[in-house]
């Protein structure tokens, strides 16, 4: 697989000097909001990021952040961003022609669990 690090220069990379992004931020069962925007794979990191959808869905709460790829068979998968490297894959792999993110605003809402 090699080097997949944007910043240190693969020539995949160097080529594209701009990514389109697509944001759907879903919020419980309200309606899925939708962005547009572009970056800069050279000198975007993944807190770049995560601060970028904070400020344009006005997000005051933790957040995940999950790109559309695919599996082995094809079908369409998200996979989570979690670090540089995650969004380095995403970007070489998963962003011809927009890359295609998910901002899920309750990752981590508690579940009602009975006793009995």
């Amino acid at each position: 697989v090699g080097n997949m690090s944007s910043r240190t220069g693969t020539a995949t990379n160097e080529e594209r000097e701009v990514v389109r992004v697509q944001v759907q931020k879903l919020d419980g069962l309200m309606q899925p909001v939708m962005k547009k925007f572009a970056i800069d794979p050279q000198r975007t990191t993944f807190d770049v990021l995560y601060t970028l959808l904070s400020c344009a869905f006005q997000l005051k709460d933790d957040f995940t952040i999950s790109y559309l790829s695919q599996d082995e068979d094809g079908e369409d998968i998200y996979l989570t961003l979690l670090s540089d490297w995650d969004l380095d894959a995403a970007v070489m792999y998963a962003s011809d022609p927009f890359l295609r993110l998910k901002v899920d605003c309750k990752p981590f809402a508690l579940r009602k669990i009975s006793v009995e």
